[in-house]
């Protein structure tokens, strides 16, 4: 999250009677009384052995008329889920040791239909029968978890999207707040880029059923490709995985179709470092002192790209417009993110047109622009107890 010195989402019918015909004309005789007496008890017997039986468990036809209702909406579940990268190492900033693996523990935010639950309660059972659903992967910002980003988060989940989000060994806030005064957990960024491509996959065998580790996204994650998004150096960390040229390798075979970069710059700042990719999503307040609006534009305009669109926003703070303290500029990042997403991975694409609506008309709040260079913006001097202006649920630590 601080700048480093490197740097500057027809009704069922109910069953009626069988048709009848107008009754007989009978003489008013105790034989004819009793002859349409046994024609109706015939008539029920017979009506009542060919009537539609109801297996156990099934909807009776007034449940089939009530099915026809809106479906009910969704809620969040949030459970957890432990990858460890054995191929890789951390290196521990408060001990100063290196130890193997990378222990990657992802909060995982699932729709359900059950209420919102605590942290690792899957009483309330994922909405399997309305998904499967598609996956983003959220890579939280320097020294806050992704609680921090809850209500942003939230959203995407009602809007029918499993969100992931890892919480990194060095930069989550017990690690920073352990770390000694004078170290720098920030150095490993570096390494978060890695950290997502490896969450990604694991997630996609375990929605696969090759892996039993964390097996109860399978048949809630939907096959197919993934969004990743994340803020501040977790927006660094995806775009590094998304489109830096050096991390090509981390993202062979991963079907990547979108990326939603907020508040974001480059890992690295070396022109050329970044290509095209999947359609990016760049949003950035024109007065965020954390990652100043040179950062930014630094980092889109090097992601040259045709589906590529910069969402610039008034806001004060850095986290604000992610986690609600800000709820206009709040408002609408999660419209705009919310129909980047559907767009991308649940339709046709993302359009300028479709973006704009979701926007709407905010002119003194928003502004988006599409394909070019980033708009301009006038330039900031970085300023770190700025990044923790908003924060609600973390930091600052140090």
């Amino acid at each position: 999250m601080p700048p480093s010195a490197a740097r500057p989402a027809s009704p069922a019918r109910r069953p009626g009677a069988a048709g009848r015909r107008p009754p007989y004309a009978l003489r008013r005789t105790v034989a004819g009384l009793a002859l349409l007496l046994v024609f109706a008890v015939v008539a029920a017997l017979v009506s009542h052995a060919f009537a539609p039986r109801r297996s156990p468990g099934a909807p009776s036809a007034s449940a089939a008329v009530t099915s026809a209702a809106p479906p009910a909406p969704l809620h969040v579940g949030i459970t957890d889920c432990l990858f460890v990268d054995t191929s890789r190492s951390t290196y521990d900033y408060a001990t100063g040791a290196t130890t193997p693996g990378r222990h990657l523990v992802t909060e995982i935010r699932y729709p359900t239909t059950s209420g919102p639950v605590r942290r690792e309660d899957l009483r309330a059972r994922p909405a399997y029968r309305r998904g499967p659903f598609p996956l983003v992967v959220f890579a939280p910002g320097y020294d806050v978890d992704p609680s921090e980003y809850r209500p942003l988060l939230d959203a995407w989940v009602r809007a029918g999207f499993v969100v992931a989000a890892p919480i990194f060994p060095d930069t989550n806030p017990a690690a920073v707040r352990a770390a000694p005064v004078g170290s720098n957990p920030e150095e490993d960024l570096r390494n978060q880029p890695g950290d997502v491509a490896f969450v990604t996959r694991r997630l996609e065998a375990a929605r696969d059923g090759t892996s039993a580790n964390c097996a109860f996204v399978r048949g809630l994650v939907a096959p197919g490709p993934v969004a990743l998004a994340g803020q501040s150096d977790g927006g660094n960390t995806i775009a590094a995985l998304a489109y830096e040229k050096a991390d090509a390798a981390l993202r062979a075979g991963l079907d990547v179709v979108a990326a939603a970069v907020l508040s974001g710059a480059p890992l690295d700042d070396t022109a050329g470092a970044y290509g095209p990719g999947p359609a990016l999503l760049f949003v950035q307040s024109a007065h965020d002192a954390c990652n100043t609006p040179q950062q930014a534009a630094l980092l889109y305009n090097e992601i040259v790209q045709g589906d590529r669109w910069f969402l610039e926003t008034e806001s004060r703070t850095h986290i604000g417009p992610y986690n609600g303290r800000e709820p206009a500029a709040f408002a609408v990042v999660a419209r705009v993110t919310t129909a980047f997403l559907r767009a991308e991975l649940l339709g046709g694409g993302a359009t300028t047109p479709l973006l704009q609506r979701a926007l709407g008309a905010v002119p003194a709040l928003a502004h988006l622009s599409a394909g070019g260079p980033a708009p301009a913006m006038a330039p900031l001097q970085a300023s770190i107890p700025a990044c923790y202006a908003d924060v609600v649920a973390s930091g600052p630590t140090r």
